[in-house]
C-alpha cells in the first residue's frame, strides 16, 4: 500500500518523515485545486480527517469572559472547505481505471446540535445514525455552508464514463485522549475544559449543569477510520448502504454528565495538561 499525505505547513515535513519515511509528502493546501486533482486521481481512498474546530461565544456572558480572558482567542471559523472537497471528487472520478475511488471525510457532531435549546439542560433527542439517518441528513441540508449534503449526495453524479465515487463521513463527538502522531499530541473540547479548569483552579458548570456530553476517545476514532478504510480495499464486497447517502457514522463510546465534579477528581491529569 502506498500512503501519500497532504502537509499544510512546510515546518511540520521534517517530523512527520521522520516518523513516517514510507509516506510520500504533499506540500499544499486544501486551496490547491491542481495539487487535490491531480493527487486524488492517483488515490483509492482520499480520507480527509482535518475538521476545524468552531468555537463561538457563549451566550453566557459571564462564562464567555472566563473562557476569553488568557486562554484562547474567541472566534468563529468555517468548519467546511467545499472548494477543497468538490476538487478530491473531481480528482477521485479522473482516475482511468473503472474501479471505486473513495472519500471519507471528517465532520462534527457539533453540526447536529440544536442551537436554540436551554444551556446546561438535558436533551433527550439521541441520534442514531441508522434509524434517524434521514432526520439527519434533512437537518444537514439545512446547515448554512455545510458540504455533508454534496458529500453524500456525490454518487448522483456518477456516470458510466468516469470512475465510480463512494463517500462516507464518520462524525466524532468530543474526542479526548494523547494523539500518537508527530505534531499534535493533544487537543479538542475536554482538552480546552480541562485548561480552562486548571487555569481558574476551579470546576465549573453551564447553568444547572444537567447537559450530557458524547465523548470518544482517538484510539476507538481511529479504530473507525481503519475499519472504513479496510471496507473500501474489499470493494468487491462493499454493502451499497454502508456509503453515499447512508455512509454517515456518529463516533460515540462514552457520555459525560456533570462534567465539574469529574475534572475536580483529575488534579494529576491537569498537571500533564500544564
Amino acid at each position: 500500500m502506498h500512503i501519500a499525505a497532504l502537509v499544510r505547513n512546510e515546518n511540520h515535513v521534517a517530523s512527520i518523515s521522520a516518523m513516517f519515511p514510507r509516506v510520500r509528502i504533499v506540500r499544499g493546501s486544501l486551496d490547491d485545486r491542481d495539487i487535490l486533482i491531480e493527487e486524488s486521481s492517483k488515490a483509492k481512498i482520499v480520507m480527509r480527517a482535518y475538521h476545524i474546530l468552531c468555537i463561538s461565544p457563549p451566550k453566557n456572558q459571564f462564562l464567555n469572559q472566563r473562557l476569553k480572558a488568557n486562554w484562547f482567542d474567541v472566534k468563529e471559523m468555517a468548519t467546511d472547505h467545499e472548494e477543497g472537497l468538490l476538487s478530491i471528487i473531481e480528482g477521485l472520478r479522473n482516475k482511468d481505471e473503472r474501479d471505486y475511488g473513495y472519500l471519507i471525510h471528517t465532520s462534527d457532531t457539533s453540526v447536529l446540535i440544536d442551537k436554540d435549546f436551554a444551556l446546561g439542560e438535558y436533551d433527550k433527542k439521541l441520534y442514531d445514525d441508522i434509524a434517524d439517518v434521514d432526520m439527519i441528513k434533512e437537518r444537514l441540508s439545512k446547515r448554512p455552508g455545510g458540504s455533508e449534503t454534496m458529500i453524500m449526495n456525490a454518487a448522483a453524479e456518477n456516470t458510466a464514463e468516469r470512475r465510480t465515487v463512494r463517500t462516507a463521513i464518520i462524525c466524532p463527538s468530543a474526542v479526548y485522549g494523547f494523539g500518537k502522531g508527530p505534531i499534535s499530541k493533544r487537543g479538542g473540547k475536554l482538552t480546552a475544559l480541562m485548561k480552562a479548569t486548571l487555569l481558574y483552579k476551579s470546576a465549573f458548570k453551564v447553568e444547572n449543569g444537567k447537559n450530557v456530553w458524547s465523548v470518544i476517545d482517538i484510539d476507538n476514532l481511529a479504530e473507525a477510520y481503519v475499519r472504513l478504510v479496510e471496507k473500501a480495499l474489499r470493494s468487491v464486497y462493499v454493502n451499497e448502504g454502508q456509503w453515499d447517502s447512508e455512509g454517515y457514522y456518529v463516533a460515540e463510546t462514552e457520555e459525560l454528565v456533570s462534567m465539574a465534579p469529574k475534572f475536580a477528581q483529575w488534579p494529576a491529569y491537569y498537571q500533564v495538561l500544564g
